[in-house]
């Protein structure tokens, strides 16, 4: 069975995970590593590897970000063609309904026993505005 936090074994943890602390001689120095002070040029001096990888990075983040911008602008231009086309299809399929339309009310009047200026108006009215059904042009 475990005792929670009994004799002060967590608090122990505790401090022992902290990151230890400098002794009074590395402070005086000014060697420990929590002290010392980092600037650009001792990283290049000590460290060109880290200063190299993080240019690396630096220009690979940078190219990422212009392919990025390049393919947001093809996606929009690919978002206008779609919507240019989609309305160009709905254009056609209107033009070819109102074909389809004038097609068959030719057909059906043909025959009837009226005037031809009466079979030309009928056929005029009914195929600039066909009946549709729901979902269609």
């Amino acid at each position: 069975m475990t005792v929670p936090g009994r004799g002060g074994a967590i608090a122990e943890a505790f401090r022992s995970a902290r990151p230890p602390e400098p002794t009074r001689e590395q402070r005086e120095a000014g060697t420990h590593i929590m002290t010392d002070k980092l600037t650009i040029e001792s990283l290049r001096s000590d460290h060109p590897d880290i200063v190299e990888a993080l240019r690396q990075e630096y220009d690979n983040d940078a190219s990422r970000k212009a392919e990025a911008a390049a393919q947001r602008n093809k996606l929009t231009e690919a978002q206008k063609a779609v919507e240019a086309l989609t309305t160009e299809n709905a254009r056609l399929r209107e033009a070819q309904l109102i074909i389809e339309a004038k097609t068959f009310v030719e057909s059906k009047v043909k025959d009837a026993q009226v005037p031809a200026i009466t079979k030309a108006r009928i056929v005029e009215s009914l195929a600039k505005a066909p009946p549709c059904q729901r979902g269609q042009a």
